[in-house]
């Protein structure tokens, strides 16, 4: 009788265990909020807009706006922003930091990471608009090649008087971002960089 309530007795022990091993999950190696530091992270995705503006572009939210909807007619994912600094906010300070690559519309690797990104040296000119068409020419920025603002920002790019900093298109030093200061009404593009 004893053998059988011990039979019993193990019987329902491993019955309520399962078969499992109650030592609990093992130890996700990778942190949750992080990737694994030899993983680059996430292409983003960077772009010259099709239309032109003049120095009014109503600030950061409208110069944003633009670069949102541009991609959004593309159908492009994700949220863009524009390449833009103030008179009193860095480029590098308004935009997320990607740890990954910089790509063009068109798949083509402009910077490697934000470090390559601001070295004034980029891999690829950033001549492709949000559907992929080249286009050449200036573009609004106020921002030196460092991400940093330049003195010249149409007043944060909320008027048409003075002027401001402009980069090329089709350049691949640092004047792809700092290249001339021209008068506020003049029609340029804008970068668009996937945040």
């Amino acid at each position: 009788m004893r053998t059988l309530l011990t039979h019993l007795s193990l019987v329902a022990l491993l019955a309520a265990c399962g078969g499992e091993d109650m030592s609990g999950p093992e130890p996700d190696p990778l942190p949750r909020e992080g990737l694994d530091a030899g993983d680059p992270g996430p292409s983003k995705v960077i772009f010259v807009t099709s239309t032109r503006h003049d120095g009014d572009l109503g600030g950061f939210e409208g110069a944003d706006a633009i670069c949102a909807e541009r991609a959004s007619a593309a159908g492009l994912t994700g949220t863009f922003r524009a390449w833009l600094s103030s008179g009193t906010v860095n480029a590098a300070d308004r935009l997320e930091q990607s740890t990954g690559p910089y790509v063009r519309t068109d798949g083509v690797q402009i910077a490697s990471d934000w470090a390559d990104l601001i070295d004034a040296n980029i891999a690829a000119p950033i001549n492709r608009d949000e559907n992929g068409n080249s286009q050449s020419g200036d573009v609004w920025t106020g921002t030196y090649s460092s991400g940093v603002m330049a003195p010249d920002t149409c007043s944060g790019f909320m008027i048409t008087g003075g002027s401001g900093m402009c980069g090329n298109s089709n350049a691949t030093n640092l004047q792809w971002t700092d290249n001339l200061v021209p008068g506020c009404t003049t029609m340029l593009r804008l970068y668009c960089i996937e945040q």
